[in-house]
């Protein structure tokens, strides 16, 4: 959709894209910390 002024394009989308990615660096944190619990045990 285009609107007239960018900042209202980003108000209205600008918040879902930040929670989506938020989301996937939560994903990623999750996985790189269950790679190294067993590293973290070992030690």
């Amino acid at each position: 959709m285009r609107h007239s002024n960018v900042a209202t394009t980003m108000n209205v989308y600008g918040s879902s894209t930040l929670r989506a990615k938020q989301q996937a660096n939560s994903k990623v944190v999750q996985m790189v910390m269950k790679q190294e619990s067993p590293l973290a045990e070992a030690v």
